[in-house]
């Protein structure tokens, strides 16, 4: 008869799991270079925003669950209190990643079509304090002098207009 004993270091420790025997809820995630960056939805299909932070482009991809064709596959996701979190198939490891938190340094703003020197736009007449909320008074105030300054600069034209008239012309057929 053959006797069989069992050994409990042979369950101890997976193969397949970092040294340790930790889960893979609870695998280290320290040297891994992928981020979850977003999550939206296309018509039914939800895709996932990955970055491979180690590639010198650092672009992100777009990625449809369990699609193949990439260095990782979403396999599957979880909504809860406003987390998402996505397990991601990613060189041979199955990794628990949550939404990468922004990372924002001193001075680091990002204006779209705005030059960095460009003062803003102002509103009213130089000088005049500017108001976020303008009584009606102010507004018929500013109104008037935008008036008033149409008309000025109306009456300047025709000045021009009317000078040039007048001027003598030079005689070309000599």
């Amino acid at each position: 008869m053959v006797s069989v004993r069992a050994e409990s270091a042979l369950t101890a420790e997976s193969p397949f799991l970092p040294t340790g025997g930790a889960s893979v809820a609870t695998a280290s995630t320290e040297n891994i270079t992928l981020e979850y960056r977003g999550m939206t939805q296309i018509g039914t299909e939800p895709m996932f925003c990955l970055v491979n932070t180690s590639s010198p482009q650092k672009k992100g991809i777009w990625v449809k669950l369990n699609e193949p064709g990439h260095e990782f596959t979403v396999k599957s996701y979880e909504i809860k209190d406003d987390t998402v979190t996505v397990s991601v198939d990613y060189q041979g490891r199955l990794l628990q990643l949550e939404l990468a938190k922004p990372k924002v340094g001193a001075g680091s703003v990002a204006m779209t079509g705005v030059r960095p020197n460009m003062a803003p736009p102002m509103r009213g007449p130089p000088g005049a304090p500017a108001s976020l909320n303008p009584t009606p008074a102010d507004e018929a105030t500013r109104l008037a002098n935008v008036a008033q300054e149409v008309l000025r600069r109306r009456q300047m034209r025709q000045q021009a207009a009317a000078q040039q008239k007048t001027a003598p012309q030079p005689n070309r057929n000599r």
